[in-house]
C-alpha cells in the first residue's frame, strides 16, 4: 500500500459524480426509482437526488471507512509487497464495483423512459468484482485483523493455505455467475442463480475453514488470572491471549478489581480437540478451562 487507498477513492467518487452530473439532464426531474423488482421493473422511487447520488456517496465513504479500519491494525506496516497490493485492491474493490454499477447500471436505468434495470449487466459485475477479483486478492494477503476471514478457528499455522483455497473458491463461483448471468433469464432464475453461486462459495469456505482449523491447531496452556467466582474468561480474551496480542501482566491488570483481593486461575487444557469434539464439557471455540485453587493478590 505505497499510496493510500482513500486517494483513488476520491477520484472514482469524482469520476462518478462527474458522470452522474452530466447525464442528470437526461433523467426526468420527478421522483426516480431508487429499487427495482426480480423482473428489472421500478418498484420503489425516491427523490432525484437520492437516485442519482446514493451510490457516488457510498463509492467514496465505504472505501474510507474500510481504510481508517486497516489504519488501525499495524501487523499490515510489515507485511510484503504483494499483500500489501491486495490489500490495497481489497481495499479499493468496493469503490470500483460501485464506479462501475453507477456508470452502466444506475445511469442508464434512471435515464431510460421506462427505467428498465440491466440485470444482466448487474450480475456479471457482481461475478466479476465481489468474487472473482476478491477472490484473486484474497489469496496473497498475509495475516491480520482487518483483511480476510476471520474467525476464531484461523491460525497462523492456516492463514496462507485456508485464503489461498478460499480464494480460489471465490473465483471458481464467480466464473460460473458471470457465465450465467448471461444465460440464465431474468428473474427469480437470474436470483437463485446468484444465491446458488454465492452460498456454494460459503459452504465450501466453511468447510475448509473447518478442517484447517482443527488440522493446523496447536496446544497452549497458560493461566489467567480473574476476579470471578465460576465463569471462564471471555471468547474475545481468549482469543486475544491465544495469540500473544495480550500479555500476563496485561491480562492480571484488566481483570482485577478494587475491594476484591481473592483472584480466580484458570488454565486452557486439550486445545487440540476442543474445536473437533462434538461434546464440549466447560468448552468452546478455543478449549477448555481447568479451575484451579483460589490465590490471594
Amino acid at each position: 500500500m505505497g499510496s493510500s487507498p482513500v486517494v483513488l477513492a476520491v477520484l472514482l467518487f469524482l469520476g462518478s459524480l462527474a458522470i452522474t452530473l452530466y447525464n442528470a439532464h437526461s433523467a426526468p426531474w420527478h421522483h426516480l426509482p431508487i429499487w427495482w423488482d426480480l423482473f428489472g421493473n421500478p418498484w420503489i422511487y425516491g427523490p432525484r437526488w437520492v437516485a442519482l447520488l446514493s451510490v457516488p456517496v457510498l463509492t467514496l465513504l465505504v472505501p474510507l471507512f474500510y481504510n481508517m479500519a486497516a489504519l488501525r491494525n499495524y501487523n499490515l506496516l510489515h507485511h510484503g509487497a504483494a499483500s500489501k497490493q491486495s490489500v490495497f485492491n481489497i481495499i479499493v474493490l468496493p469503490a470500483l464495483f460501485l464506479f462501475t454499477i453507477q456508470a452502466y447500471v444506475i445511469l442508464p436505468a434512471e435515464t431510460d423512459p421506462s427505467h428498465k434495470f440491466p440485470a444482466r449487466i448487474f450480475v456479471s459485475n457482481t461475478a466479476i468484482w465481489v468474487l472473482v477479483w476478491f477472490g484473486h486478492n484474497l489469496k496473497y494477503v498475509e495475516q491480520n485483523n482487518v483483511v480476510g476471514i476471520i474467525s476464531p478457528w484461523t491460525t497462523d499455522a492456516n492463514w496462507d493455505a485456508l485464503h489461498s483455497q478460499a480464494g480460489l473458491i471465490f473465483e471458481l463461483c464467480g466464473t460460473l455467475l458471470f457465465i450465467l448471468s448471461f444465460v440464465v433469464p431474468i428473474g427469480w432464475p437470474m436470483l437463485v442463480t446468484l444465491l446458488v453461486c454465492l452460498q456454494l462459495e460459503t459452504f465450501f469456505n466453511s468447510i475448509r475453514l473447518d478442517a484447517g482449523g482443527c488440522e493446523n491447531f496447536h496446544f497452549h496452556e497458560y493461566s489467567v488470572e480473574l476476579n470471578v467466582d465460576s465463569t471462564p474468561p471471555s471468547s474475545q480474551f481468549r482469543r486475544k491471549k491465544l495469540h500473544g496480542q495480550i500479555s500476563n501482566d496485561e491480562s492480571k491488570h484488566k481483570a482485577q478489581h478494587v475491594g476484591h483481593p481473592v483472584i480466580q486461575s484458570w488454565r486452557l487444557v486439550d486445545a487440540p480437540n476442543s474445536c473437533c469434539n462434538q461434546q464440549e464439557e466447560e468448552s468452546d471455540d478455543v478449549g477448555r478451562w481447568q479451575k484451579t485453587p483460589m490465590l490471594q493478590s
